[in-house]
């Protein structure tokens, strides 16, 4: 049988919990590297060891990792190892300072199909003080990463 000291109690846990949660969402704007090439390399460093700086050397992928508890949207590079720590070329924009986000289509005459376009997504960041700085540029173009985006 609960009484409502214990009810308090259980709903102020859970309501703890939810305000100490780490809220970190993680989008994948650019491979540059497959994940079948990957795990050849990883399976290379393995038994030749000698290639363990490749590791630590080559990009993997460009990512914006946007972190609800420091209140910031990061870009940076991950390397085939890719754990959390191991990212390089971190460029972070903290909430505060941000004004608005524009994000927007671009389009190119497509190289192999005539009267055909190649479309692209791009966003731009406005400072609180009118300075602008392109976010990501040249993502390719679907209906589904531009509602990741916009999400």
């Amino acid at each position: 049988m609960e009484t409502s000291a214990n009810k308090i109690l259980i709903s102020n846990y859970s309501e703890n919990n939810e305000k100490n949660r780490k809220v970190i969402d993680k989008i994948i704007l650019q491979n540059f590297i497959s994940n079948c090439l990957r795990i050849f390399l990883i399976i290379v460093v393995i038994f030749i060891p000698i290639y363990f700086p490749i590791l630590w050397v080559c990009y993997y992928r460009k990512v914006i990792i946007i972190d609800e508890v420091k209140a910031a949207i990061i870009i940076a590079f991950e390397e085939i190892c890719s754990c959390s720590y191991c990212r390089k070329n971190e460029k972070i924009y903290y909430l505060s300072q941000i004004k608005k986000v524009k994000i927007y289509l671009s389009s190119i005459p497509d190289p192999q199909i005539g009267f055909h376009k190649k479309y692209f997504i791009n966003c731009d960041v406005f400072s609180l003080d009118n300075a602008l700085e392109s976010l990501f540029s040249n993502v390719e173009y679907s209906k589904e990463r531009i509602d990741e985006f916009k999400s």
